[in-house]
């Protein structure tokens, strides 16, 4: 445990230290950045995985308890295993379909894309970067247009983009 605190405390410090030097060998109009904040789409797969380990026993406790059971009898403890296999196979499908949902954050140049919406670095009021869970929100005119978690590939790019382009960075994590 306590070498997994040390690599998370060692990555963050060089995602903070990636936030100032990032872009330094790029030109001054920043026409030759490029980059993508993708969404991570991997969590209905965990779900599912757990539901097709635990689908694989229930099979097998249905076997075994057809064998001898004529009436094929389930006792509440049964039915409670199938109910919750049920909901996490339908919390694998919902968790599918929202990551199918979100678009990525794409950068090019003095451009955000994102959901088919883009917006110059001038249209783009402020960045936050929120205290305890460290997600990045971008504002334009007042009104919050999307959001991140900062631990997400290419964050710390992002970031360094906004002070680039002299966009306001309010930053308030605990660091």
């Amino acid at each position: 445990m306590n070498y997994n605190q040390n690599n998370a405390a060692k990555q963050k410090l060089l995602k903070l230290a990636a936030e100032d030097t990032a872009l330094n060998g790029y030109r001054g109009d920043l026409s030759d950045v490029q980059f993508e904040i993708k969404y991570p789409a991997g969590t209905y797969k965990i779900i599912l995985a757990a539901a097709a380990f635990f689908g694989f026993f229930g099979i097998r406790l249905i076997l075994r308890r057809s064998v001898g059971n004529p009436d094929f009898k389930l006792s509440a403890l049964d039915i409670g295993f199938f109910v919750l296999l049920g909901l996490m196979v339908m919390l694998a499908v919902v968790s599918k379909i929202l990551s199918k949902k979100k678009s990525n954050v794409t950068v090019a140049g003095k451009s955000v894309f994102y959901n088919g919406n883009s917006w110059t670095s001038d249209e783009i009021s402020c960045v936050k970067c929120s205290k305890f869970l460290e997600h990045i929100s971008v504002y334009s005119a007042g009104k919050k247009i999307f959001s991140f978690p900062w631990t997400m590939e290419n964050a710390e790019i992002f970031i360094a983009w906004t002070k680039k382009c002299g966009i306001v960075f309010e930053d308030n994590r605990m660091i």
